[in-house]
C-alpha cells in the first residue's frame, strides 16, 4: 500500500514533500532547500526499490495539475483508498449482476454493501500500518465477497444468496 511508502519517503531529510499519482505508479519528490539531488534520489530509491527511476518528461506528467489532476500525500492516501473502493465496488457489482440480475433497488443495495465492505477492509489495512503491496487483496476477497453478500441476506433466499456470493467471487477474477 502507498501510505507506508509515502510515510517512509516523508522521513527522508533531503525531501521537502513526497506525493503519488492516483494510479500509485509515479512519485513526485520535492527537494528540501539546499538538499543534494543525488543524495535525495539515492534515499528515495532505498524506499522505492532499485527499479525506481526519474520520469523522462516530468513536466508532461504535471501539466494537468492546474486543471485538477490530484497527487496525493501520505495524509491523503486513505481518501484515495475510498475512491478505489467505490471504483472496485462498481466493477464487481456490474460483473456479478450480469450473472445474478437483481431489481434496481436491490442492485443499489448490493453496490452500497460492496463499498462499505471494501472500504472496511482497506481501513483495517490502513489501521494496521499498510502492506508492502496490494497482493493482500486477492486472498482477502472471498471474505469480503461473503460479507457483501451477507448484507443482502434479508432480501434473498438461500439459493439467491449463494448464487450472489459465487458471482461476487468470480467478479474479482
Amino acid at each position: 500500500m502507498l501510505a507506508p511508502v509515502l510515510a517512509r519517503l516523508s522521513r527522508i531529510p533531503e525531501l521537502a514533500r513526497a506525493q503519488v499519482d492516483a494510479a500509485g505508479r509515479l512519485f513526485l519528490l520535492e527537494l528540501a532547500p539546499g538538499a543534494d539531488p543525488d543524495g535525495a534520489l539515492a534515499a528515495a530509491r532505498a524506499v522505492l526499490g532499485a527499479r525506481a527511476r526519474p520520469v523522462p518528461d516530468a513536466e508532461a506528467q504535471l501539466e494537468s495539475v492546474p486543471r485538477g489532476d490530484r497527487w496525493f500525500t501520505a495524509e491523503d492516501i486513505r481518501g484515495l483508498s475510498y475512491v478505489e473502493a467505490r471504483v472496485l465496488a462498481a466493477r464487481v457489482c456490474d460483473r456479478a449482476l450480469r450473472e445474478v440480475p437483481l431489481e434496481t433497488a436491490l442492485a443499489d443495495r448490493l453496490e452500497d454493501a460492496a463499498v462499505v465492505e471494501i472500504r472496511a477492509a482497506l481501513d483495517r489495512v490502513h489501521d494496521e500500518g499498510g502492506r508492502d503491496s496490494s497482493a493482500w487483496f486477492d486472498p482477502a476477497w472471498p471474505g469480503i465477497a461473503a460479507a457483501i453478500a451477507a448484507r443482502l441476506r434479508q432480501a434473498l433466499d438461500a439459493d439467491g444468496l449463494a448464487a450472489l456470493r459465487e458471482a461476487l467471487l468470480r467478479a474479482r477474477t
